[in-house]
């Protein structure tokens, strides 16, 4: 009797395992910003901040808040796969689906989610209290959030089986994705040191090419002056080196990439490579960075203001990132292997 696409999305061939991994990463991730949409949006109605719990949560943790916990069970899952992924056969015949149960978990989901919007509207709304059993409600909430939402699509003796077989590896590889993100926290608080140093290249370039070349060490937007935030480009065209144009971004999203494609080929590459590899490609980054706002300031004086600060700003970023990526990583990945 044929399958069908239904029942092959639920076999427990690899491809269809991935697929429900990603369908999970999907509806978590959907279901985690959906929170933070509402969560930062009362904030931001809520009054007397000074006071409120939900100010403090929101100020100081919101990044661990609504961040960091998905990101940390994305990386760490994928950090545990890339483990474990030539021992799955270890683990024999995997349970077979049963749709009443999933549907049932699917349903618990959404109940735990319904009372995770109600703590934070609880805590929005609310002053004083104790503000360590809120967060520890807020982080079980969470994880029951996760849990009921993956047995949904993988049954519960399939995880716990997982879990059991694996436990060591699980651990490891949750604590190297927790070591990876504080590192990854720690370096995105270094973007004013880049911006600096993005404003004073930027404006040593331009003024090779412009006698009205300007720089201010700081900014003004929207009215806020911004101390240590740096403005460059011309008379006609200038704009502040803020976090997005630090180039922080872009050297974050290659050490990401190029860390899961080193994992993925750890055995088969030269490791003592990799000491040069980093600082190279990170490096590489930050002077695409200082090309880009470079060119940024240009197409702004001479073709127009609009041009600059619209479609050429928005997409010019990524697109440069994309073509080094993949010439780097076509260079690098052959090098490593010899």
């Amino acid at each position: 009797m044929k399958k069908s696409p239904l029942d092959r999305f639920f076999s427990n061939s690899l491809i269809p395992n991935i697929s429900r991994l990603s369908c999970f990463f999907l509806l978590l991730f959907v279901e985690l910003y959906f929170f933070k949409y509402i969560y930062k949006t009362n904030i931001i109605q809520t009054t007397d901040m000074s006071l409120s719990i939900a100010d403090t949560l929101w100020r100081e943790h919101h990044i661990f808040l609504y961040k960091v916990p998905f990101l940390l069970l994305i990386f760490g899952t994928i950090i545990t796969y890339l483990v474990v992924r030539h021992k799955l056969n270890k683990l024999g015949k995997l349970e077979q689906w049963n749709w009443v149960k999933g549907i049932l978990f699917f349903g618990i989901n959404i109940i735990l989610f319904v009372l995770f919007l109600i703590l934070n509207f609880y805590i929005i709304e609310n002053k004083g209290g104790s503000y360590s059993i809120l967060l520890f409600l807020w982080y079980l909430l969470a994880v029951l959030l996760a849990a009921s939402l993956s047995f949904v699509f993988f049954p519960p003796k399939t995880v716990l089986n997982v879990i059991r077989r694996f436990y060591l590896e699980i651990i490891i590889s949750f604590v190297l994705a927790w070591l990876f993100l504080n590192f990854y926290s720690y370096f995105q608080k270094l973007w004013p040191f880049f911006s600096w140093i993005v404003g004073k290249t930027v404006y040593f370039f331009l003024s090779l090419l412009y006698s009205d070349a300007v720089y201010s060490p700081a900014s003004i937007s929207f009215g806020y002056l911004y101390e240590g935030i740096p403005t460059v480009g011309t008379s006609s065209f200038a704009g502040a080196i803020f976090k997005e144009c630090s180039g922080i971004e872009g050297m974050s999203l290659f050490l990401l990439f190029f860390t899961i494609i080193v994992m993925l080929e750890w055995k088969t590459i030269n490791k003592k490579k990799l000491l040069l590899l980093y600082p190279l490609g990170v490096g590489a980054m930050f002077l695409i960075n200082i090309l880009r706002v470079t060119s940024l300031m240009i197409a702004g004086t001479e073709i127009s203001p609009a041009f600059a600060a619209g479609g050429f700003h928005s997409n010019f970023g990524w697109i440069l990132f994309a073509i080094f990526f993949v010439i780097f990583e076509f260079f690098s990945y052959r090098w490593m292997k010899n």
